[in-house]
C-alpha cells in the first residue's frame, strides 16, 4: 500500500492502522457490535477517487440489500492527511469479515460497544489489537 505515495511495508502498514482516527458529522450511536469498514483501496492499492465512489457505492448497496445498518464516516490519519471514507456498520464479526473479504480489505475495525480492535482480514502476518476507546478517536466535523 501506498499512503501519500509512499510504499509501506507491512509492519509500517498495521502501525498506520493503528493510528487512525474517524471523522464523523454526529457523535457515534454506539450499538453492541459493530465494524468500521471501507471498501475503497483494495488489498492496499491506491485507486482513483471516483473507483473508490463507485466500491463505496457497491458497499452501501450490499448493505441495504441486506438490512444492514449503517452509517458513513471517515478513516484518516492523525493529520488528517490521509482519509478513506468508510462506514460503521451494525453487524457480528463474522459478518464483518466476510464483508471485508468480499470487498478486499486488508483489515477491519471490530467495535464490542466502545471497544475498538483492529482486525487483520487479507493481511497476513499480524495479530488483532486492541485499541482503546473508539470514541477517543472521533473527531466531529465543524467541532
Amino acid at each position: 500500500m501506498c499512503i501519500n505515495s509512499k510504499p509501506f511495508g507491512i509492519k509500517e502498514l498495521w502501525t498506520a492502522y493503528q493510528q487512525t482516527v474517524f471523522l464523523l458529522d454526529a457523535p457515534p450511536a454506539l450499538a453492541s457490535q459493530a465494524c468500521i469498514l471501507t471498501a475503497c483501496n483494495p488489498l492496499g492499492q491506491i485507486q482513483t477517487a471516483s473507483q473508490n465512489k463507485l466500491r463505496q457505492q457497491q458497499l452501501a448497496d450490499c448493505l441495504m440489500q441486506q438490512n444492514i445498518r449503517f452509517s458513513p464516516l471517515s478513516g484518516a490519519s492523525p493529520d488528517l492527511s490521509h482519509q478513506e471514507a468508510s462506514y460503521l456498520i451494525v453487524c457480528d464479526k463474522p459478518k464483518g469479515i466476510e464483508l471485508a473479504e468480499q470487498f478486499a480489505q486488508n483489515a477491519l475495525y471490530w467495535l464490542d460497544g466502545d471497544d475498538l480492535w483492529l482486525l487483520p482480514v487479507l493481511l497476513a502476518g499480524v495479530q488483532s489489537v486492541y485499541l482503546g476507546s473508539f470514541t477517543k478517536r472521533c473527531r466531529i466535523n465543524n467541532e
